[in-house]
């Protein structure tokens, strides 16, 4: 159930089911967590919850505007060097 939580809110309903439909099938693609080959017959559903998770959190609709890279540069986002 956190799985579905998880990828609702980062992705939405449609977006969710389409993802998670679409995991480690032959015309999906292959869970980028998974260690496992997939299978010749798969099964619905077929991830585990560290999988479903980082799915969700690479196609999440959440993004960082203009406004976020205006206010923080890169270089002053990088550590220094003496906090490593």
């Amino acid at each position: 159930m956190s799985t579905m939580k998880c990828g609702l809110r980062a992705m939405g309903p449609v977006r969710s089911l389409r993802a998670f439909l679409a995991v480690n099938k032959h015309d999906g693609f292959d869970c980028q967590s998974c260690a496992w080959p997939s299978p010749d017959k798969p099964k619905i559903v077929e991830f585990c919850e560290n999988g479903a998770k980082a799915i969700s959190d690479e196609l999440t609709h959440r993004t960082i505007g203009p406004a976020f890279f205006a206010a923080h540069s890169v270089t002053s986002s990088a550590p220094s060097p003496t906090t490593g």
